[in-house]
Order: C-alpha cells, then sequence, then structure tokens
C-alpha cells in the first residue's frame, strides 16, 4: 500500500507568534513618548475640567468622562494631574488598540487554512502608524480611547468571522454599542464589519471557502445551516442598535449629525470633505488599498470597504464641511484599508509605504505640539499670583489651556459662559457668579482677570447677543479690579467693594 505523501509545513509569520500584549506595551510606551502637552481644539479642556466636575456630562459621548473619573481616582497615589490622567487615557486606547488588531489580523490572517497566510504585523503597523490614529493617541480627545474600543470590536468581529455563534454575535453588536458610549460616531462600526463579514463568506478566493452546494436528501439541511451564520449576522446588528439605546444617546447623536456645526451640507461639498477627511490624512493608506480592487481575491472585500465607506461619508458631509478634524471620525475605516493594502500590495512597497506613513505621523504630531505659547501664559500668570495658586478668569482658549496643563493647582474660569446668553440673563446669572468668586477668597484663593478674559468681555461681537459688555460692567461694580504692576500681559486682582 503506498504511504501518503507529507502534507506540506504550515508557514506561519513571524508576526502571528508575538505576544500581542508585548505589541500593546509598546504601542503605550510611544503614545507615552510622543504625548502632546497641548490641547486638540476645544473639547479636551472641558474633559479636563470634567474629570474633577462629577455634574458635569456629555450626553453624545458618555461613558468617556466617567472612565476617566475611575482612572483619576484609580492612580491617586501618582498624583496625576487630571490633565496628565486624560492624556494617559489616550495612550491606553492606543494600547488596547495594538493589542486587539494584531489579535485580529492574526485570526484572519490564520483562520483560512492557507500554507502562506497574510502577514500580521504588516497590517497592524499600518494601522497603528497611519497619521490620525498616532495623533490622537498622543492628545487629549475622545478618539483616542475610541479607537482602542473600535478596535476591541474588530478584535471580537475577526472571532465571529473565524466562527460565528449566537454567543459571539451578542458580544460583537455589544461591542460595538459600548464603543458608540465613548463616541458617537460608533453608531456606523456595524457598517465597518457588516459588509466585509458577507464578502468573506461570499468570495471564492483564498481565505473562506466557496459554500458548498448539496443534492439530494442533504440539500435542506445544508441550506439552513449554510444561512445560520446570515441570521447571526442579523442578531448582532439587532444587539447593536438595541443596546447602544441604554449605552449612548442616539437620538441626540442624531440630531446633532443632522444639524452639524452649523456649516453647509450639500453634496457638491462631498468632494471637498473626502480630500480634507479621507485622502490628504490618511495617506498614504489612503491610496495603498485600491490596487485590493484589481485583484480576485481581494476583489469582494474591497467592494464590500467601499461599501462601508458610504455612511462615514455622508457623516463627514453632515458634519464636516469647513470644520477640518484630521480623520478623526473616520478612523475605524484604517483597519479593513491596511488589511486589504497588506493583501495586495507588493511586500517591498508595503514596507516602504509604512516607512512613510510613520514619518508623516510622527511629523504630524510634533508639529501640532508647540507648547511655547502656553509656558509664557503659565509664567506670566505665577509672575502676577506671586507664585500661589489662585482662581484666574480667562477669556479664550489659550489661556484657558495654559492653566489646565500647566498649573493644575490653579483654578481656571472660561468666560465663554457669557456667549449665549442676553443682557436680561446675564444681570440674573452675574449675583450667583460674584457669590463663587466670594466663597474662593474666603478660602484663601485671589481671584485675577486675565487680559484675554477683559478684552473678551469688552467685545460685544465676541458673544451671541453682545452681552459681554454688561457682565463686564457688572463685575467692575461689584469688585475693585486692581491692576498688577510690571505683569504682561496684564491681570487686574478682584476685591470686593463692600
Amino acid at each position: 500500500m503506498p504511504e501518503a505523501s507529507p502534507s506540506p509545513p504550515r508557514v506561519v509569520s513571524i508576526g502571528s507568534r508575538l505576544p500581542s500584549f508585548l505589541l500593546g506595551l509598546g504601542a503605550f510606551l510611544l503614545a507615552l513618548l510622543l504625548g502632546q502637552e497641548v490641547f486638540y481644539k476645544a473639547d479636551g479642556q472641558r474633559l479636563v475640567q470634567g474629570i474633577t466636575d462629577p455634574n458635569f456630562v456629555w450626553p453624545q459621548h458618555r461613558a468617556w468622562l466617567p472612565t476617566a473619573r475611575l482612572l483619576h481616582a484609580l492612580l491617586s497615589p501618582l498624583r496625576l494631574s487630571p490633565f496628565e490622567t486624560a492624556r494617559l487615557l489616550s495612550a491606553l486606547g492606543y494600547a488596547l488598540a495594538a493589542t486587539c488588531l494584531h489579535r485580529g489580523f492574526r485570526l484572519l490572517a490564520t483562520g483560512n487554512g492557507n500554507a502562506d497566510p497574510p502577514p500580521v504585523l504588516l497590517p497592524t503597523f499600518l494601522v497603528l502608524l497611519c497619521p490620525p490614529v498616532l495623533f490622537f493617541a498622543t492628545v487629549i480627545e475622545f478618539h483616542g480611547l475610541f479607537f482602542g474600543t473600535a478596535a476591541f470590536s474588530f478584535w471580537l468581529f475577526s472571532r465571529f468571522d473565524r466562527r460565528p455563534t449566537v454567543l459571539r454575535a451578542l458580544l460583537l453588536g455589544a461591542a460595538t454599542a459600548a464603543a458608540t458610549a465613548y463616541h458617537a460616531s460608533g453608531l456606523a462600526l456595524p457598517a465597518v464589519f457588516l459588509p466585509w463579514f458577507l464578502a468573506r463568506r461570499l468570495r471564492s478566493g483564498p481565505g473562506i471557502p466557496p459554500a458548498e452546494k448539496s443534492s439530494g436528501p442533504e440539500a435542506p439541511r445544508s441550506t439552513r445551516e449554510g444561512l445560520v451564520p446570515w441570521g447571526l449576522l442579523l442578531l448582532s446588528a439587532a444587539a447593536h442598535a438595541v443596546l447602544v439605546w441604554l449605552a449612548a444617546d442616539p437620538d441626540r447623536s442624531a440630531d446633532f449629525v443632522r444639524g452639524g456645526f452649523r456649516h453647509p451640507q450639500g453634496l457638491e461639498w462631498l468632494p471637498l470633505v473626502l480630500r480634507q477627511e479621507a485622502l490628504l490624512p490618511f495617506l498614504p493608506l489612503s491610496l495603498l488599498w485600491f490596487p485590493a480592487l484589481f485583484r480576485r481575491a481581494t476583489r469582494p472585500e474591497a467592494l464590500a470597504f467601499v461599501l462601508s465607506c458610504l455612511p462615514y461619508s455622508w457623516g463627514a458631509l453632515m458634519l464636516l464641511v469647513g470644520e477640518e478634524e484630521r480623520g478623526a471620525y473616520l478612523l475605524p475605516l484604517a483597519i479593513p484599508a491596511a488589511w486589504l493594502a497588506a493583501r495586495a500590495l507588493p511586500r517591498p512597497a508595503a514596507l516602504l509605504a509604512l516607512g512613510l506613513s510613520a514619518v508623516l505621523a510622527v511629523a504630524a504630531v510634533r508639529r501640532h505640539d508647540d507648547p511655547s505659547a502656553y509656558r509664557a501664559f503659565a509664567r506670566a500668570v505665577r509672575e502676577a499670583t506671586g507664585d500661589r495658586p489662585a482662581l484666574v478668569l480667562v477669556g479664550d482658549g489659550l489661556e484657558l489651556s495654559a492653566l489646565l496643563s500647566e498649573l493644575p493647582d490653579w483654578r481656571a474660569q472660561a468666560l465663554d459662559l457669557v456667549a449665549p446668553l442676553e443682557a436680561r440673563q446675564v444681570r440674573l446669572l452675574f449675583p450667583r457668579f460674584a457669590e463663587g468668586i466670594r466663597e474662593a477668597r474666603a478660602k484663601g484663593l485671589e481671584v485675577y482677570l486675565s487680559e484675554g478674559g477683559r478684552r473678551y468681555l469688552a467685545d460685544p461681537k465676541a458673544h451671541l447677543h453682545g452681552a459681554g459688555p454688561v457682565f463686564l460692567r457688572l463685575l467692575e461694580e461689584g469688585f475693585r479690579l486692581l491692576e498688577v504692576r510690571s505683569s504682561r500681559p496684564r491681570f487686574w486682582r478682584l476685591v470686593p467693594r463692600s
């Protein structure tokens, strides 16, 4: 009897053997090393203040602040400032993303029994070193932690793709719903995974084998079993839809998307938005996946990726015309794009593109991270207050940012609270505001008005109803404003008149 020929040895890439937690640790250290000392736009300042204010909530992204407060409490022996805690949270999101991406790509690559599985580390690094992903891992924003939860959802998706079960379908739906609680853009996460799953089930190239055809008495059973994954897919989507009502606030999020940032929303703006939020921020990854459209083995997944881009493009069109966000709202799309690029590109070209992506990513972080203006204002505050913690009334983002990042022991009060108010509302609000100043002084805190704060209040055009001058007049009537000599910029110490 002839001997059976031995099966060819299975080839496993080095990346598939690397412990994922080591990759996560490396990503965490990289995010800490590049951690920015400046804020990105205006949300970060409110998040840092919200860590120590248990009454502050963010309805559209309601899970971020409770998580940050819990971390701040757990790390209280380290005496981290709220700014440092918030930045650490973004780094932890990046570490979670690295771990889950590696595990997820490993499942996709090795779950099909190929003798030569696709690479594992390459798509992982293409995502991690994508400029928007690294940028939001190093700055205080919702998107850093959110991307970690999106990558966790991807890992659960890869497990579901490998062996669909009821439990895995429910876990995937729960994970995407939980991600939505960290940022409302998670509402679109099923649009990333569902078409991808369908494409991998339908394609007949390397990877998932084509559905087996049956005939005879076993055909009905085979057909029923073949339909099970589709039913489980619907179950996952249903779990997401139901749980998102518990974990997030979809009504408010949907209203926000419809209204946007009060920018134009017409279809004629779509090319601008795609260039602004997809093509340029994600370079070179935004171009690397295109060859997958022209390879038979990867074309179904590439077409599924195009389908996944549609809801994200619509959301970007509704929100981001004239509001550049560095690709923040499209971050989850980097995951399938990297997978397609790693499978479709020749290895030397992919590695060259990875190096370029790393250079662009680090350059974007370093170019944005310039704390010199913060430090200059912080020095001025120290001089004006005699290097004693105080309450400072500030009028612009730079002043507020400098206090929150450089002087955590000082208290900051942003005067933009008057921005939406009418004059009569200011008169009603001011007695309570004045009482807060007196309470701060009773606790030993001097209160100062910054030059930027005074300028902001004096400019009627800086407020929706021009009520700033009314607030400033009430402040001058209730307090003596004593200018601190030789301070640049200028500061005034507030002393009650009676």
